[in-house]
């Protein structure tokens, strides 16, 4: 008689699947995991560019040292070291600018999926000329 092979056995293939789906959980938590950092990260920056936004409506442009602490503070919050643009901006214009680039580059190095979309960089804040001409 030839050496014949057993056909799987129902356990194997049922223990095969319980480790399948606790591989998925894992990933999938790693990924909210990952996820949510990012989100923090984001929103962290955001908060002071809201700030700086709410007192470029008041005219205030000054870059004082609760401004400047509240900068270096949000080096903590991201866990990433402040941009030199950032640290070395002399008004809230300069570090806005700073900050959203920073933003940018942040969310191109955690999520390189967004980089497929096309418009992502796009910085095109031209004035829209009339139709017509």
């Amino acid at each position: 008689m030839a050496a014949q092979m057993a056909p799987p056995m129902d356990g194997d293939l049922i223990a095969r699947a319980g480790r399948e789906i606790w591989d998925r959980r894992i990933t999938s938590v790693r990924r909210r995991i990952d996820g949510s950092r990012i989100r923090q990260r984001v929103a962290a920056i955001d908060s002071l560019i809201g700030i700086l936004e709410e007192r470029h409506l008041t005219g205030e442009r000054s870059f004082d040292r609760v401004l400047r602490q509240r900068l270096y503070n949000l080096e903590h919050e991201v866990g990433l070291p402040l941009p030199r643009k950032a640290v070395r901006a002399r008004n809230t214009v300069r570090l806005h600018a700073a900050l959203l680039d920073w933003q940018e580059t942040i969310l191109d190095a955690l999520m390189p999926e967004r980089l497929r979309f096309p418009d992502v960089h796009d910085n095109d804040w031209a004035t829209p000329t009339p139709l017509g001409w």
